[in-house]
């Protein structure tokens, strides 16, 4: 348990066979945590860059997708390589939506997000739907190095202002549509790996 009673389940990084689960594992770990579907408002997987199976199973189960790019060519490549890889699957049926990370400006955020957006649809018939943004902002490296969540250490910092808005957004969206539980996504998720 974390601060203002956020549960995190860190995956251990580095762990390379955490991203090609057997069936088995899956089902053993997403049963357990489906125990605590009652007790959760919303969950995040946190899949990091890469595109094994276990990763692509989770796209394709997920109610959201959100993809974060920051504006360096090689972030761009990946996430179009993951939009394209998503698309080719056509079991996908998640909102796509785009962060873009460690901006400048609010400019140079929606010239990133309109050319990656333009590109999806256009080569993909992909819908990518802009979020937000967040600022490269010191205030991050400074909450990695004292391990302090960024909005405890400095909520009041720009990145940390980004992200508020962006959790905001999701909140009323998932209070909208009724996303909220994640309960059918495990049940989506088992039911998935387990025919293949």
């Amino acid at each position: 348990t974390g601060p203002r009673n956020i549960k995190f389940l860190p995956g251990g990084s580095g762990v390379k066979s955490l991203i090609s689960l057997t069936n088995l594992e899956l089902q053993r770990i997403l049963s357990q945590a489906a125990q605590f579907e009652k007790a959760m408002d919303f969950i995040i997987l946190d899949t990091g860059a890469g595109m094994g199976d276990t990763v692509m199973s989770f796209l394709m189960t997920a109610d959201d997708i959100l993809l974060v790019a920051t504006p360096e060519p090689t972030s761009l490549t990946d996430a179009y390589a993951l939009i394209k890889a998503y698309a080719g699957n056509n079991t996908g049926k998640a909102s796509l939506r785009l962060v873009v990370n460690r901006v400048s400006s609010a400019a140079e955020s929606s010239v990133v997000a309109e050319k990656l957006c333009k590109v999806a649809v256009k080569f993909l018939s992909v819908e990518l739907r802009p979020l937000g943004y967040i600022f490269d902002d010191p205030a991050v490296s400074q909450s990695i190095r004292s391990q302090r969540p960024l909005l405890l250490q400095s909520p009041d910092s720009p990145a940390a202002g980004c992200i508020d808005g962006i959790a905001r957004k999701l909140i009323f969206d998932a209070e909208a549509t009724g996303k909220k539980g994640y309960y059918g996504f495990f049940k989506k998720f088992l039911n998935t790996n387990l025919r293949k």
